[in-house]
């Protein structure tokens, strides 16, 4: 990184962006991409490595001449004690705040009203606020694309459904005098991408919210640029990323860049699941009826625009852990929309010639599209793994591929189902209802999302005390407790945790943890988030139970059965384990 922060072009160039997503969804047809649990929005395929070997983080995190001992002994240092349990707002048996969510953050002592708090212990904050940066999209053609097509929220819904949260965190969690203050910013960035355009428009946001906003961190919610969240995150500006970058990128921005997924966590998932449930058994569920009782040969399909040598390197490496060896691996660059189309039916070609009966795609929209369209080109129907990259696994982009291919795609998901009606999931819009009363502005699925990320950055400014730092906020974070999906045996909630629980080799700093098994079924109906009937749907088999990355069950996947276990989602409540704790409305409005 050079002295102003920046980063060159080719450090930059990772993956396909929104932009190039928002391209690829004028060329095939509109869709709408819905989340439950955790954010799909993005139609991305993993960033690479943002070469941490010669980037770094100019940022310092400093604590004002006001923080001092007299602060300590709260937030996670006060959990569990006597003082935290007998406050006026805590569950004591749970331990948690009487808030109707599992992941309602845990007691903590309260903050006597008049103490000092440390006043500004950090950039962007007060002694009454804390700055946050919502990050909104440019109006650009390719929002207002997305308006047109109802895929996106306005800017001033957006806005309102992410200060509601704040609010609604507010009211039942201790903030040490301090409120969340939301401070819209408008993306300059027009030129979507990895162009030089795209890069020094998101460079120059980056540096206005961190030297002149100068906020304590930076969210947004759907539309988002990759480029300005590594950026922000190395000018020293807390960044939660929609974008799934590499374990060694989040531990080289360490306290600053969180996000949803990390890459090498979602290769480890992928290969144990493939070791473990896929490879060595016959390919029944082929479509070319020559393979279904011969053994797999798995073959790869990868995005030369996201993935290096070194990346492939590493996802063979752990496939080779369960003994397995692609028999063939092919690239493609989905980053070049005039040309994905033949280098996908070259791709799909060499796979077919090699006998491949299984395909394992890690790619975007146009790698993923474009490979399943010249497949059925060229009358080849094997198997398709679905995995998280390219958001594969979720109902809205399966829709846009070749059906004839896609009756044969199984795998995993981080995806939860959804609770139909949404009103009914406490975790979710629920809680909106619980605190307002009424319905949130805009769709469901954004105001799930910014409950979602609020009830993550909330939990960790309550567990980091009245010093907020970059440093305790990284505290909290680790320190908050592990709630849901796998922790508990679920399956309606995804396992939400930070730091190290004993699931991955390195310290967390994403917030996806577990997955499940699931396949396609073209004729399906279902629920989507919004309560809406969509037509094609993913089927989570065994109730949706959800396993951490190692820890699937052997022997050849149970897909294809429409057994009555293999679900769309859940009506009204959630399993009993899952269910939110119940309390009397919230009196707030």
């Amino acid at each position: 990184m050079d002295q102003a922060g920046g980063q060159s072009e080719e450090q930059r160039s990772r993956f396909v962006t929104f932009g190039s997503a928002v391209r690829a969804l004028v060329k095939y047809r509109p869709f709408l991409v819905t989340v439950v649990a955790v954010l799909l929005i993005v139609l991305l395929v993993p960033g690479r490595s943002a070469n941490p070997s010669s980037t770094g983080t100019s940022a310092t995190t400093t604590n004002a001449a006001q923080s001092s001992a007299s602060v300590s002994g709260y937030g996670a240092a006060s959990v569990g004690k006597s003082a935290a349990l007998g406050a006026p707002n805590c569950n004591r048996a749970l331990g948690q705040i009487k808030m109707p969510t599992i992941y309602a953050p845990p007691c903590v002592a309260p903050f006597p009203d008049g103490a000092s708090n440390g006043g500004a212990t950090s950039q962007g904050v007060s002694a009454k606020t804390i700055k946050v940066v919502l990050y909104l999209p440019a109006n650009g053609p390719e929002t207002a694309a997305l308006n047109a097509a109802g895929l996106t929220e306005s800017a001033s819904e957006q806005i309102a459904q992410v200060e509601g949260a704040a609010t609604l965190f507010e009211d039942h969690v201790e903030l040490y005098g301090r409120k969340i203050q939301v401070i819209p910013f408008m993306s300059s960035v027009t030129e979507v991408g990895t162009n030089s355009a795209a890069i020094e428009e998101a460079n120059a946001d980056a540096i206005q919210v961190a030297t002149q906003v100068k906020p304590f961190l930076s969210l947004a919610i759907g539309t988002t640029q990759d480029n300005y969240d590594l950026d922000v995150a190395q000018r020293g500006v807390i960044d939660f990323s929609e974008y799934p970058w590499d374990d060694a990128t989040y531990q080289h921005t360490a306290p600053y860049l969180w996000g949803e997924y990390d890459n090498q966590y979602i290769f480890d998932a992928l290969a144990a699941y493939l070791g473990k449930r896929v490879w060595g058994h016959q390919a029944s569920y082929a479509g070319s009826t020559q393979y279904t009782h011969e053994r797999r040969k798995l073959g790869v399909i990868y995005s030369t625009a996201s993935f290096t040598s070194a990346d492939l390197a590493q996802f063979n490496a752990d496939a080779a852990r369960y003994g397995i060896k692609f028999t063939a691996e092919v690239g493609v660059n989905d980053a070049d929309a005039s040309a994905i189309a033949q280098q996908a039916q070259t791709a799909v070609i060499k796979l077919q010639q090699e006998g491949v009966t299984t395909v394992v795609p890690l790619t975007a929209l146009y790698g993923l599209v474009d490979s399943a369209t010249a497949a059925t080109k060229q009358a080849w129907f094997p198997e398709w793994i679905v995995n998280p990259f390219g958001f594969a696994d979720s109902d809205q982009i399966a829709q846009l591929m070749d059906q004839a291919q896609w009756k044969h795609a199984f795998g995993i998901t981080s995806i939860t189902p959804a609770i139909d009606p949404p009103g009914d999931d406490q975790n979710g819009v629920g809680l909106w209802e619980w605190q307002y009363h009424d319905s949130p502005p805009g769709t469901a699925t954004y105001a799930a999302l910014a409950i979602s990320y609020l009830s993550k950055i909330v939990t960790a400014l309550e567990l980091a005390g009245p010093d907020l730092t970059p440093s305790s906020f990284r505290t909290g974070m680790f320190d908050a407790p592990p709630r849901g999906g796998a922790f508990i045996g679920g399956a309606a909630t995804a396992a939400v945790a930070f730091g190290s629980h004993g699931i991955w080799p390195t310290p967390s700093y994403v917030s996806a943890n577990d997955f499940t098994q699931e396949y396609w079924s073209q004729s399906t109906s279902c629920a989507s988030s919004d309560g809406k009937l969509q037509h094609g749907c993913y089927l989570f088999t065994n109730d949706a139970k959800r396993y951490f990355w190692n820890q699937w069950p052997s022997g050849q996947p149970n897909v294809f059965t429409f057994a009555p276990t293999d679900i769309t989602n859940f009506h009204g409540v959630a399993p009993p384990n899952e269910r939110a704790p119940s309390y009397t409305e919230s009196s707030n409005s």
